[in-house]
């Protein structure tokens, strides 16, 4: 080997090969090889953000020329930087160039990997890049074609479904169902959950248990004084009989009039046993916070989807600069809604409704998204919903205010279980825009004394005004 030191030399030397200079071109090699294994340890750790950066830099240098690794390592850094560029998120939330830069990685890895185990690992990994970011939205996707790319699921060793396994979040398309049957079939582990397509479930009984929850116990009736009339008008008829004659007369028409108040006032009570049992138990208001809480957390996914971010943190290679915040409210008295909906005070002061408004707000780099709904809070359906998009510097204003209301509280709330009536003034979470724009949830109701506790049972809102007015604030000073 020549002891040149300076940096790459090649010669036709009688062993025909080449010499790398063990102080020049032998270190690059090495360094470049370093890039290679940093980017596995980052993938491993799952900072693809640095793993996306080894991996480039490595395919980099070895696009130069500089360096010569063998063609299935180069092929494993295109499938490797593609993986890292998902960052374990659907590839439909990807930007139009991430995915494009995917497509390149994926198209490369192919060309150079023919015959190898990496081919099926890449073209796999493509044919669910094409079906849950093109096919499923509707858009064509580059060749090929990704039918033809799933032929080679079968052909997934252990080795090559793992990383898969571990990276990939759950998307759409036949090929990402086939895969799982794959990984399965191997025995590993894959996430199951399916996007777009969850199916809400909620504990057995909840319906029946919010429904009494908000339905009002009626005022106690009196079962010994209709039992005494009865028994009155059974004795005045016995007595009657027993005296005779006239006697009987008199005893019938007493036995009538006893008999008579005595009936109504057992059907009363009749009444009020199946009402008492259409309202009670009534489950703890810690239960009924618990399952508005996994409601919200359902939504939160759902708004994620919908919006097509990832809702991890930024240093966990997502999108959001801060965690999702959430809003919780009743429907506004504005709605003009022709049904009402139901309040309740609970033991600990905090008003609870059968229906509630939830807006979800997931903040970014440069967006300000959101998702609202209406939860139907017996089901734990989602009856309608809607989303936004706001640049920072759109927001004029995040505010918390107390507003008059629209109408009567009477005509839009059935306020249940000793919640005062004199409610008036709705108070009032409310994102406004330049375009005179805003979103607005009701999260209290007040009179005209201000009432401490006529607030909506969940905690989170006030943490989400400080938080969101915080970063407004900040892009605002920024830009």
């Amino acid at each position: 080997m020549s002891d040149n030191t300076n940096n790459f030399q090649h010669n036709t030397a009688s062993d025909g090969g080449t010499q790398y200079n063990a102080q020049g071109d032998q270190y690059i090699y090495e360094q470049v090889l370093h890039l290679f294994e940093d980017g596995l340890d980052a993938l491993k750790h799952m900072l693809y953000p640095n793993a996306v950066e080894k991996f480039e830099g490595f395919l980099s240098t070895a696009r130069d020329g500089r360096v010569d690794p063998a063609e299935e390592k180069i092929a494993r850094a295109h499938v490797f930087a593609a993986l890292a560029l998902l960052s374990a998120s659907p590839p439909a939330y990807l930007t139009p160039e991430a995915v494009q830069r995917i497509n390149v990685h994926l198209k490369a890895a192919m060309d150079v990997s023919a015959g190898m185990p990496v081919y099926a690992q890449a073209a796999v990994l493509w044919a669910i890049v094409k079906e849950d970011y093109y096919e499923a939205d509707g858009m064509p996707a580059p060749a090929p074609a990704a039918s033809e790319l799933r032929r080679h699921v079968g052909d997934l060793t252990p080795d090559e479904a793992a990383p898969l396994a571990r990276h990939l979040a759950p998307a759409r398309g036949g090929t990402w169902r086939a895969l799982s049957a794959r990984v399965r079939e191997l025995g590993l582990e894959i996430q199951q959950e399916t996007p777009f397509e969850e199916t809400r479930r909620v504990e057995p009984g909840r319906a029946a248990a919010v429904k009494k929850y908000f339905t009002p116990v009626p005022d106690k009736k009196d079962q010994v004084g209709p039992a005494m009339l009865l028994f009155g008008a059974a004795l005045a008829a016995i007595v009657g009989f027993i005296i005779g004659g006239f006697g009987i007369v008199l005893g019938l028409v007493g036995a009538f009039f006893l008999a008579r108040p005595g009936v109504r006032g057992y059907l009363a009570y009749q009444e009020y046993l199946r009402k008492y049992a259409e309202a009670m138990p009534k489950v703890p208001d810690p239960t009924m916070d618990k399952w508005l809480a996994e409601d919200v957390d359902y939504i939160k996914k759902k708004a994620a989807r919908r919006l097509r971010l990832n809702a991890r943190l930024k240093q966990d290679s997502g999108d959001l600069v801060v965690p999702e915040q959430v809003v919780v409210g009743f429907p506004s008295s504005a709605s003009g809604a022709n049904h009402k909906i139901r309040v309740r005070r609970g033991d600990d002061g905090d008003l609870r409704a059968n229906a509630y408004d939830v807006l979800i707000l997931l903040l970014t780099d440069g967006l300000v998204s959101s998702y609202g709904c209406r939860l139907d809070f017996e089901t734990g359906n989602i009856v309608y919903d809607h989303t936004q998009e706001y640049h920072y510097r759109d927001i004029v204003g995040i505010s918390s205010v107390s507003k008059p209301m629209a109408r009567e509280i009477s005509e839009h709330v059935e306020l249940i279980g000793g919640v005062t009536g004199d409610f008036s003034v709705a108070k009032l979470f409310s994102l406004s825009v330049t375009s005179g724009e805003s979103l607005t949830v009701e999260t209290g109701y007040s009179g005209t004394v201000q009432d401490a506790n006529g607030n909506v049972a969940w905690a989170g809102n006030a943490h989400a005004l400080n938080i969101i007015q915080r970063m407004v604030r900040a892009r605002h000073a920024a830009s």
